[in-house]
C-alpha cells in the first residue's frame, strides 16, 4: 500500500497456520441416535510488516507496521460435544450440547510503531452451548417445530489485535484488550403443512437475544483519541462489547 503522493511503500505479510483434530462417533443408546465426540482447534498468526522508499534505488527494506500482533498470536480451541436425537410415534426429540474452553494469545515487540501501551494481549473463555428441538405431527401433513438454542462467538485474532487503517484520515482499528463473546439466545416456532402434491405451506418466527455484542466504536490509547497514521491525525476506534 502507498498514499497518494507518498513516497513510502508499505508491506504487509501475514502466515496462516490452521491445525485441527477432531474425534467424531456414531451409535445407538437406549434407542436414541447418538453423535459425540471431541475437537481441538489450533490457529497460529504471524503479520510482519515491511517498507521502503520508492524513489531511492535498491533502498533498503525497514520494519514496519504489520496488520495484528507483530510477534505471533496463537488461539486454542478445546471442545467435547454430543447430540441425540429420536423419534416416538408422531413426534420427535433432538437435543444435544457443546462445552468449549477457548485461549487466544497476542505479543507486540516493546518498541512496536504504533507505541501501544502494553506488549500483550490474552483471552480464555469456558462456553457451553445447547440445542433442544421437537418436531410434532397434528395430523396427516401437518407439523409443528420448536427449539430453544444457545450460541456465542469468541473474539478472533482479527477482533483483538488489529491495527488497521479502514478509511484514510477517518478511521484506524487499534487493539482491545478486555472484550467478552458474544452470547446469544435463541427461541423459534414454525408451522408447515402440505396441502397436497402441489401445495406447501409453512410459516413460523423467531426471537433471538444477543448479549455483549462486538461492534467498533470510538476508542482510545494511552488517553488519546486519535494518532498519526500516514502524515494524518486519525479517529481511533476499537471493537468493543
Amino acid at each position: 500500500t502507498r498514499p497518494v503522493n507518498m513516497e513510502i511503500e508499505r508491506t504487509q505479510k501475514d502466515r496462516v497456520g490452521v491445525y485441527t483434530l477432531m474425534y467424531d462417533r456414531v451409535y445407538e443408546l437406549l434407542g436414541f441416535n447418538l453423535s459425540s465426540g471431541l475437537e481441538y482447534n489450533f490457529n497460529k498468526v504471524e503479520s510482519v510488516g515491511s517498507q521502503r522508499e520508492i524513489t531511492i534505488l535498491n533502498a533498503p527494506t525497514e520494519l514496519a507496521k504489520s496488520r495484528y500482533a507483530d510477534s505471533t498470536a496463537k488461539t486454542a480451541s478445546y471442545a467435547i460435544y454430543s447430540h441425540w436425537n429420536r423419534g416416538f410415534g408422531k413426534t420427535h426429540l433432538s437435543f444435544g450440547g457443546r462445552l468449549n474452553y477457548y485461549t487466544l494469545d497476542a505479543k507486540f515487540r516493546e518498541t512496536n510503531p504504533w507505541n501501544l501501551p502494553f506488549s500483550d494481549i490474552q483471552f480464555h473463555h469456558l462456553a457451553p452451548t445447547f440445542n433442544v428441538g421437537v418436531v410434532q405431527e397434528l395430523f396427516k401433513g401437518f407439523l409443528i417445530k420448536s427449539s430453544i438454542n444457545q450460541a456465542f462467538r469468541n473474539p478472533n485474532i482479527d477482533d483483538m489485535t488489529k491495527v488497521f487503517e479502514s478509511i484514510r484520515g477517518e478511521k484506524v482499528f487499534v487493539p482491545t484488550t478486555d472484550l467478552k463473546p458474544e452470547v446469544s439466545l435463541t427461541h423459534d416456532l414454525n408451522f408447515n403443512w402440505k396441502v397436497s402434491e402441489h401445495v406447501y405451506v409453512e410459516f413460523g418466527g423467531y426471537y433471538s437475544k444477543v448479549n455483549d455484542l462486538m461492534s467498533d466504536v470510538y476508542g482510545t490509547i494511552a488517553g488519546e483519541d486519535s494518532m498519526e497514521w500516514d502524515g494524518l491525525l486519525t479517529p481511533i476506534y476499537q471493537i468493543k462489547n
